[in-house]
């Protein structure tokens, strides 16, 4: 699968922080590369449920892919 476009140029540095966020994340847990991503998505669901009604994971969620799209849209 290609790589999206990536008209800022800013998307590898984007996944950079991403790394060191999933990097922390195992760090701190001790789970696997394997699992890290799916247990991250699923603790940041926890922390939404327990955020008093200031966070919607479902909105966030589609706000994260509102900024994806515009991240790799062709110019």
């Amino acid at each position: 699968m290609p790589i999206p476009a990536d008209p800022e140029e800013m998307n590898d540095e984007r996944a950079e922080w991403a790394e060191a966020a999933i990097e922390a994340f195992m760090d701190v847990t001790g789970t696997d590369r394997d699992d890290a991503l799916c247990d991250l998505l699923c603790n940041l669901m926890h922390w939404c449920d327990r955020s008093e009604g200031r966070t919607s994971f479902e909105n966030a969620l589609n706000r994260g892919r509102t900024h994806y799209t515009a991240e790799t849209e062709e110019d």
